[in-house]
This record gives C-alpha cells, sequence and structure tokens, in this order.
C-alpha cells in the first residue's frame, strides 16, 4: 500500500504589489489585513513629500489617499499602529536642515487626515518615534523625544481629543512598547523611568499599570527587541553580556525560553507564532547560523533555515488574517512574500463493508499504529479509538505506508498507488482502509498503575484496568481481579458486581467491537509492609468471554518516596531466557512554579541488543509520537496543549506517565545487559533526564529475579509530610543530604550515618517542594510538605 505526496509547503512565494517600487516604512497587521506605509509617489532615490496607507487581504490591494504636507522639503513615515477605527501615523519632516517629529490621525471610515497639533509642540529638533503601542484605548510614544527642557519623554495621546500630553520621561532610550495581560511594557537601554518628580531606578525592562512604574528585569540584562504577538504572548529578548542572549516568552502557561539549539551570540530582529509553529529572523556571527528567516522545528528540538527573495536584515514578520507575511523594509522592486502552509493527514479505518470508502458502518482502528513516511524518515502514530494522524509538513515528497498493520488486518488493494499534489494553504486528508483477515473474538486485558511499578506505604493508589474488544462482535465478559494481600480495596468508578475473602473482585462488563473500557479502581497500601516487598495483581476472563490475551498481571514493589520523574522496569535486575518482554514506565511531573503547556517525552531504547517489537500499554493524555522506536532507537512522545499544571497548584493532576512494553528475541545471551532512559521538556526548559534502568540476562541457574532488595543506596519517606521526614543510608559508609527550595536556595545539610535513619524535622518551612540532593548518589529527591 502506497500513497506518495509531493509537497508544496512552508515556503514563501512572491505577493504580487503594482506598488513594490515604492519604499516601504513599516507594515502592521489591523482588522485582519496586511497594512504598509510607504512614500506615497516618489520615485526610486527620489525625495519623497507624501505618505500612503494600502491594504492587503490575501486578494485584493486598497490604497488610500496620500497625506501631503505643507512648508517641508520631504517626510518620512517611521511608525504607525491601528486603533478603533483609526490608524497613528508617525513621522519625520525635514526643512532647511531641521528635522522634526510629527504624528497623523488618518480616520478609516471617512478616509481623511489630521494632525495631532499639540504633539510636535512638546518636542526639540532631531526628535524620532520609534515605539508606538495602544493601550488602554490610548495612544503610547517613545523614541528620542526631547522635550524643549532636554528631557526624553513619553507622550501619550487622549484618543477621545486626539491630543498628546507628556506622559513620563527615561532617562536613555526606549525602543520597544507593548502592552500584554493589563501591563505596558517598556524595553530599551535605560537606568530610569517614571512620571515627572517620581523617577524609578530600572534597567532596560519596565512594566506600567494604572499609571503605576514596576522593573521587570529578569537579569539586568539590555532588552534587544520586544513584541506582543497576535494570540496574546509577549517575546523578548535579553542581551546580558557579548555572549549571553536570551529569547523569552511570556504567556499564560509561563515564562519559555525559545533560543534552543542557538548560540548565546544570536540576535533576534522579530518573532511570529503561526498556526502553533514559530518564526524568526535571527543573525548570529556563526556562519551556520548567519541572517535569515528561521522556522523552530518541536519534534527535533532546532531551528531550520527557510530560503526568501527578500534581505531578511531588513523584513519583519506580520501574521495578518490566516497569512504570514514577511515585508522588506526599503526600497524593492519585490518587498512581500506570504507563508503557506500544508496539512498532510488522514485516518485509518477497518472497511467493514469492503467499499473502499469510509461509511457508517465501518469501524476506526482502536490501538494506536504507525505511518511511516519512507521518503523523508518521518513517523505518525494515529491516535488510539480515531485512526487520525497528520501534521504540518515541509517542502519535500512524502511516500506513506503503514509498517505494523496489525495481524487481523490487510492493507485494501485498492488503495495502492495514491499520488497528489499538496500546496501551499492545502490540507489534504487521507482515508486508509484496512480489510479485516481474522473474525475471531479477540478480548485483551491489561492492567496497570500511573506510579508504574511502585507502590507506597501508608497511600491510596490508582489502578487501571482496561479491557479491550479488538473483535467484530458484542462481548459479555465476567472480569476477574486478583488483589494482593498487602494493598486493601477501597473504591473504584465502577464498582464490581461481586468480590470475596480472599480479595477477589468480579465485574460483567458487555463491550461492543472496537469498544474500550477503564476501571479505575483504588487500593490502600498497608503502612507496615515492607520497604521492597513485591506485591502482585492479576486479571482474566472466563470461558463465558470468546477471547484471545486475555489476561495479566502487574508486579509492584512497595517503597517510600522517589523522584516525581523517573523510570522503571519489570523485571528490573536480572532476566533469563524464560522473560519473552520487559515493561517501562516513565513517569513526569511539572514540579516548577506554572503550568506547562507542552510536554516532550525522548525514550532511548538499546538498540545493540535485538528487540522483537515495542508495544504500547497506557498513557496518562493525548499524544503524537515523532518517531517509530525500532527504526531508529529512539521514540518521541509529544503531548502538545497537555496544561500540565505545577504540583504546587495540583499535586495530583499535575502528573502524567508513559507505559509500554518490548518483545526480547532470542539472540539475547548470558552477559548481555539492557539499558534504558528518558529525557523529559516541559515547554522550552533544559530537559530533566531520568535513572537508567537496566536488565542483565543470566542463565535459568543464576537468574531469579530477587522480591525483597534494591540497589538504591537510601530510601526518604514519608512523602508527602507534614514536615517530618525519614532518610534510611543501607549503605555501610557515611554519606550526607542538602535541602533547596525551588528557587534553589540551600536550606542546609544533614549527616547521614552508615546503615541508620536519620529524621529530617522540616515542619518550620512553608508548605511546598523541595528538593534534597545526596551529592555521593549522584541522586535527588522531591520533598513535599503539605499543610
Amino acid at each position: 500500500m502506497s500513497f506518495s505526496f509531493v509537497a508544496h509547503a512552508q515556503q514563501w512565494s512572491e505577493v504580487n504589489d503594482p506598488f513594490a517600487t515604492r519604499e516601504v516604512y513599516d507594515a502592521i497587521s489591523y482588522q485582519n489585513k496586511l497594512w504598509l506605509l510607504d512614500d506615497g509617489d516618489a520615485f526610486q532615490g527620489a525625495k519623497s513629500t507624501k505618505l500612503r496607507l494600502k491594504t492587503w487581504d490575501n486578494a485584493n490591494w486598497i490604497e488610500y489617499p496620500t497625506f501631503t504636507p505643507s512648508g517641508v522639503d520631504s517626510i518620512r513615515g517611521s511608525k504607525f499602529v491601528g486603533a478603533d477605527t483609526s490608524v497613528y501615523v508617525a513621522f519625520q519632516s525635514f526643512s532647511s536642515g531641521i528635522t522634526r517629529a510629527g504624528l497623523l490621525r488618518f480616520d478609516i471610515p471617512s478616509e481623511s487626515w489630521s494632525e495631532v497639533s499639540s504633539f510636535d509642540n512638546k518636542l526639540d529638533q532631531g526628535a524620532e518615534v520609534r515605539a508606538m503601542a495602544w493601550f488602554n484605548n490610548q495612544l503610547y510614544l517613545a523614541g528620542n523625544l526631547p522635550s524643549f527642557l532636554g528631557e526624553n519623554q513619553i507622550l501619550r495621546v487622549i484618543h477621545a481629543f486626539a491630543f498628546a500630553e507628556d506622559f513620563a520621561e527615561v532617562s536613555g532610550s526606549i525602543e520597544y512598547l507593548e502592552a500584554y495581560q493589563g501591563s505596558l511594557y517598556f524595553g530599551g537601554d535605560y537606568d530610569s523611568i517614571g512620571l515627572v518628580g517620581a523617577m524609578l531606578a530600572v534597567n532596560n525592562l519596565a512594566s506600567m499599570q494604572d499609571d503605576v512604574f514596576s522593573g521587570y528585569s529578569p537579569s539586568n540584562g539590555t532588552t534587544f527587541f520586544m513584541k506582543t504577538l497576535e494570540k496574546g504572548e509577549l517575546v523578548f529578548q535579553e542581551v546580558r553580556s557579548t555572549e549571553e542572549r536570551y529569547l523569552n516568552l511570556l504567556s499564560a502557561s509561563g515564562d519559555e525560553v525559545m533560543n534552543y539549539n542557538f548560540p548565546n551570540t544570536f540576535e533576534i530582529l522579530d518573532y511570529a507564532i503561526f498556526d502553533k509553529q514559530h518564526f524568526a529572523i535571527q543573525n548570529s556571527p556563526f556562519e551556520r547560523f548567519g541572517m535569515g528567516t528561521y522556522r523552530f522545528d518541536n519534534g527535533r528540538k532546532k531551528w531550520t533555515s527557510f530560503k526568501t527573495g527578500l534581505n531578511p536584515a531588513s523584513a519583519k514578520l506580520v501574521y495578518a488574517g490566516r497569512n504570514l507575511y514577511l515585508v522588506e523594509k526599503g526600497q524593492s522592486t519585490k518587498h512581500i512574500e506570504a507563508l503557506g502552509l500544508a496539512y498532510l493527514g488522514g485516518r485509518v479505518f477497518v472497511d467493514v463493508d469492503g467499499d473502499c470508502a469510509k461509511t457508517a458502518g465501518d469501524r476506526m482502528i482502536g490501538e494506536g499504529i504507525f505511518v511511516e513516511d519512507g521518503a523523508s524518515g518521518g513517523v505518525w502514530y494515529t491516535e488510539p479509538g480515531t485512526g487520525i494522524f497528520g501534521a504540518y509538513v515541509g517542502e519535500g515528497n512524502y511516500d506513506l505506508k503503514i509498517p505494523n498493520i496489525p495481524v487481523r488486518f490487510s492493507s485494501k488493494v485498492c488503495m495502492n498507488g495514491i499520488q497528489g499534489t499538496i500546496a501551499n494553504g492545502d490540507s489534504i486528508y487521507i482515508n486508509i482502509p484496512l480489510s479485516i483477515v481474522d473474525t475471531t473474538p479477540l478480548v485483551n486485558i491489561t492492567i496497570s498503575s500511573p506510579r508504574g511499578f511502585r507502590a507506597r506505604q501508608g497511600f491510596k493508589e490508582e489502578f487501571i484496568l482496561q479491557v479491550y474488544n479488538e473483535g467484530f462482535r458484542i462481548q459479555n465478559c465476567p472480569i476477574h481481579l486478583q488483589m494482593p494481600k498487602e494493598i486493601q480495596f477501597v473504591g473504584a468508578d465502577i464498582m464490581p458486581i461481586d468480590s470475596g475473602a480472599d480479595g477477589n473482585y468480579i465485574w460483567n462488563l458487555v463491550i461492543a467491537p472496537f469498544e474500550k473500557k477503564e476501571i479505575h479502581f483504588f487500593g490502600s497500601v498497608e503502612l507496615t509492609t515492607p520497604a521492597y516487598t513485591k506485591v502482585v495483581f492479576s486479571a482474566w476472563s472466563d470461558s463465558l468471554c470468546l477471547r484471545a490475551n486475555n489476561k495479566d498481571s502487574l508486579v509492584q514493589k512497595v517503597v517510600g518516596a522517589y523522584d516525581p520523574n523517573d523510570k522503571q522496569n519489570f523485571p528490573d535486575s536480572i532476566i533469563t531466557k524464560k522473560t519473552k518482554e520487559i515493561r517501562y514506565h516513565i513517569r513526569f511531573q511539572n514540579t516548577g512554579t506554572d503550568t506547562a503547556l507542552n510536554v516532550w517525552v525522548i525514550d532511548t531504547l538499546d538498540l545493540r541488543l535485538p528487540l522483537a517489537y515495542v508495544k504500547l500499554d497506557a498513557v496518562s493524555h493525548p499524544f503524537r509520537l515523532l518517531k517509530e522506536p525500532l527504526s531508529y532507537g529512539v521514540q518521541i512522545y509529544e503531548f502538545e496543549n497537555i496544561m500540565l499544571p505545577d504540583s504546587g497548584t495540583n499535586m495530583e493532576a499535575s502528573n502524567g506517565y508513559i507505559t509500554y512494553h518490548v518483545g526480547l528475541t532470542e539472540n539475547i545471551n548470558h552477559g548481555d545487559v539492557i539499558e534504558n532512559r528518558a529525557f523529559i521538556y516541559f515547554d522550552y526548559q533544559h530537559p530533566i533526564e531520568t535513572n537508567t534502568v537496566q536488565n542483565e540476562m543470566r542463565d535459568e541457574e543464576s537468574g531469579e529475579v530477587p522480591v525483597v532488595g534494591t540497589d538504591d543506596p537510601y530510601l526518604v519517606y514519608p512523602n508527602p509530610s507534614k514536615g517530618k521526614f525519614q532518610v534510611v543510608n543501607f549503605t555501610q559508609g557515611v554519606s550526607s543530604c542538602k535541602l533547596y527550595d525551588a528557587q534553589g536556595k540551600d536550606l542546609g545539610t544533614w549527616m547521614l550515618g552508615a546503615d541508620s535513619e536519620t529524621v529530617l524535622d522540616l515542619s518550620r518551612l512553608s508548605p511546598g517542594i523541595y528538593y534534597l540532593r545526596f551529592p555521593d548518589w549522584n541522586a535527588q529527591e522531591s520533598l513535599v510538605i503539605t499543610q
């Protein structure tokens, strides 16, 4: 089965502008249109005597009447903004060698110009407007605006009266003005700002709310760039030194660092977000990251360059309507290019009626399967239960195939050889039908836990019993669950119909074809259960339910506290030839101070040894798999818009997990070691590296898996607590631990005696998350102090 497509996408194409010979001063997005301010009708190289506004709505150009001043030799526009039904235009006029700044108001409905006459009366010669912002129904202007008394000013225009007033002073230069979430931000290179008589000593970045100025300077670096984006984000770059530049993105989900995989010397010139993708005009002295237009590749975590016919050094990104434009300021015969995106995706479904089309009686694939692009090496993972896959694609050829069709299906012959072309702005959705090969009823039972293969002493833990009817008949399934004696059943979202004194519980489920049902049940771990005791859950269906693969078990180890971002495996040490599978569990928790918008989990598999297959068992949130593990040795889980709250706000909801298992081949020999670890990215912060788990193959006579015992040198319990923690040192040597708060402040050091238990009394500390580090063992635990 082959689907071949050629994509002409994510490339810049020229916008035909009949006025392209004019010099462009500025470009903005307003009323879902692209607006340009140019020099009117000046010939190239001649002095301009007019200003003109024009708009482009992705179909037509509209040219508005020009403004022609009197009594000046020439005029040059600088900045403009749209507000209400008006457009404000700042300019400089030149007369007899003297330059002055001016401000115009263009009324859109009447297409008429008027001067804000009080504006230039407040400025001395040589003034230049470099920044404009619309905030709280008023217009604010800054730049080089000296008054007749010499102070550099911030001016405000009262919109209702088109009257300019002195608003504040600044010692230095303001280059950027941006309104964001109820505050006005001032960026540039200055050391004080404020109302007359009440100057505030602030370096380079300040905010103002209700006419009150305050500092906003995380590092006291110069603000090199600042811009409010269309979707409500504020992006700014700090220059801390000649070799330290940081690009920050403020949004409702917090502060993100966007200069990922870029040298610290890069300069940001402009920035935009288009269809959840990040674009920037950047420059760097490094040849690899020279001047250019770049896109941030979320999957590969790097910036990639775009080819454009314009000069990025004098260009501006403008998001208007449903398009992203690149506008070259200055004189050019080709000064505007538009970016087109193409979406390639589709649905994989079971063609029950055999007509090669998606009709009402057909079924979506219940599990996620891989759709591979053989040409570019990309992989999509279909969303379980919907069969949907796809993403925005770049320029290139795409040859789609399904490498892991479940054995009960086959591809439809009638779908071979489909070809197509995707142009800028197009979306193509492909229905991929599968034939039914095996109609035997199939019921798949799995049991898992968000905590993985660990259960905490004294805590109520959640477990998930999942029953999936993969066949084409309705199934009436009695489901049995055997609880271990160390864990007491305390409830479920679907209560069992029967239970026994031996810990056996029974549910009866009626499951339609391709239906998946989940039972969330809870158990309390006996506090007296010794640490590292192995406990076993078992689940199965009986003969009333025609089935295959209808049983599962979950083995857990009773522990105290452990780090929330970790990797677990079962078996967890020694394996033998009898071991056919290894299960892995990745836990991640947002222990920061705000909601995480996106999470990526990059999981590395040890491909030095042959693995038969990789199958996903359970996952906490909807995701997209960016790489097929057996082909590339890495699987990348993308949790886009996961909106994972921080643990201080919602402890339970701050957690996520992935559980999967790998099949072992016969080619693993005595002494072979299988290693596995993961990297967890919260938005664009530095990755959290999990521990590395290992399995060593042993001959049968030496291959017993220990039930009690561990290689971990320590144990911390209970966690969370109200402030008192026990730290157990299992080693025969003296060690130490250090406590830090969320800001990295050192809160103290404790000595840990050899093979002994130490009490940490932290009840004096405020509730929250703290970090206990063990320097000798290169380990860390997250401690949670509750109310």
